[in-house]
């Protein structure tokens, strides 16, 4: 057998821990810039879009009030026009021209119907009515009494619904 001479002989190497040359971590001069801008930029952004937002609601509030406001004065305008109509009315009228006024309600012989047509002229000194020469000449037959009393109460109705 052979035997195999014992090595008493180790080869050691002493393990060191070298520091490795470290790379620079830092960030460059214009990247810190930026992000600076950047972080700007959104706070800018996000007042802006904040205010924004306030404006919209107070103009929301504003449109709101408005339209109460509206409201409120159509139907002030509904009641008034009741109230312009319960005046105007032929009843009141009479009822405020008796009471307060003073006035009486015509007999049957107080009223006369007047011709419309122009050609009637008052005199400043008598005050009566002084027709031209084509009126006397020419006689109102029945038919055209009738036309002047009925005209004569339609113009007095619209008269009135004017009021």
């Amino acid at each position: 057998m052979l035997v195999v001479p014992e090595k008493n002989h180790y080869d050691y190497k002493p393990i060191v821990n070298v520091p490795k040359a470290r790379k620079s971590k830092r960030i460059p001069a214009a990247a810190k810039v930026l992000i600076i801008v950047l972080v700007l930029a959104s706070f800018v952004v996000g007042l802006f879009l904040a205010s924004r937002v306030a404006l919209f609601t107070q103009k929301g509030h504003q449109i709101i009030k408005l339209k109460k406001e509206i409201k409120s004065l159509q139907t002030a305008n509904e009641r008034l026009k009741l109230e312009i109509d319960q005046i105007g009315s032929l009843e009141h009228v009479e009822k405020v021209a008796v009471n307060k006024l003073g006035m009486i309600e015509p007999e049957f012989g107080d009223v006369e119907i007047l011709p419309t047509d122009g050609n009637l002229h008052i005199t400043e000194e008598a005050g009566e009515p002084k027709k031209s020469n084509q009126q006397k000449k020419a006689p109102q037959n029945n038919i055209a009494k009738i036309y002047s009393k009925i005209s004569s109460i339609f113009t007095r109705s619209v008269e009135a619904s004017e009021l």
